[in-house]
């Protein structure tokens, strides 16, 4: 089996920087689902669309 970090089938993770084991762990924390970040992107981008809304609206009370 080859190693999680380098892929390298001479190599296992403890070979490694403690340092770079805590990357590699970090990394293997976080999302890496495509449809979840895409649903992410587009609710974050639904959001910005309202608080643009939000801010136009704003912006021509103060103008009156």
């Amino acid at each position: 089996m080859s190693c999680p970090i380098c892929h390298r089938g001479a190599c296992m993770k403890s070979f490694h920087s403690l340092e770079a084991q805590e990357r590699f762990d970090l990394k293997q924390t976080m999302s890496d689902d495509v449809d979840d970040l895409r649903e992410e992107i587009l609710s974050l981008q639904e959001r910005i669309k309202e608080l643009e809304s939000e801010l136009q609206r704003i912006l021509s009370e103060k103008e009156l």
